[in-house]
């Protein structure tokens, strides 16, 4: 059985957009070089207001399984700039309003998967639709093509999936296989929806970005975050 730390940001938590990390107790370790690419992808929600918060861009980083960062807009009236940086087994929390802080975790396993997930974690049917696997998630639950849509004068293609009780609907770039834009209905009520500013899958590998900052404290945290 998977034992899962689920970090959620407080914001993201409102939006369902979470970050699910699964941790193991093992010490710290240097990176390595891996084989796959990095993703850079920036998002936003444009089902919320455009002036709010939640409709600040955040950016998201990984690398396969073990690599993730997510940085999110600066939410100054409430003093929070948060990032989460993953290198499994571990995990590092930093808000810039701190003073040069970075609260690490690390759980007990047995497995160490990094999932960077769109919707709430709570959503079964959707547990597995990450952002960098947006496709790879249709084309293993058998989603269409289903034409193309016009959106602000430019044409997308439009691919349309059925998972229990939910409709997703993602528009692409015509004849690529980049997202535009993602919607989530569940029983006909819109969920989320996000669109994308930035899509980058071919990048090299930049360890610095998953690893603390030189300079700042680490402080370990003893309870699981869920």
């Amino acid at each position: 059985m998977k034992t899962k730390a689920s970090i959620i940001n407080s914001h993201n938590a409102l939006l369902g957009a979470v970050l699910i990390i699964l941790l193991s107790g093992f010490p710290i370790i240097a990176l390595a070089n891996p084989s796959e690419k990095m993703f850079k992808i920036v998002e936003h929600h444009i089902d919320v207001p455009a002036d709010s918060f939640a409709a600040k861009p955040i950016t998201h980083y990984r690398v396969g399984s073990k690599y993730g960062r997510t940085e999110e807009g600066d939410d100054s009236l409430n003093r929070i700039h948060q990032v989460i940086i993953v290198n499994e087994p571990n995990v590092w929390m930093i808000n810039y309003y701190e003073s040069k802080v970075a609260h690490h975790l690390v759980d007990h396993g047995p497995t160490f998967n990094f999932e960077d997930n769109i919707a709430s974690p709570e959503d079964q049917d959707l547990q597995s639709f990450e952002f960098g696997r947006e496709l790879e998630f249709f084309k293993k639950h058998g989603g269409v093509k289903t034409g193309i849509i016009e959106i602000d004068g430019k044409k997308y293609d439009r691919y349309e999936l059925t998972v229990g009780l939910y409709v997703v609907l993602l528009y692409s770039y015509m004849n690529e296989e980049r997202p535009f834009q993602i919607e989530i209905k569940k029983s006909g009520k819109l969920e989320l929806a996000i669109r994308y500013d930035s899509f980058e899958n071919n990048l090299e590998f930049q360890p610095d970005l998953f690893k603390p900052p030189e300079g700042y404290e680490i402080q370990e945290e003893l309870k699981e975050v869920r």
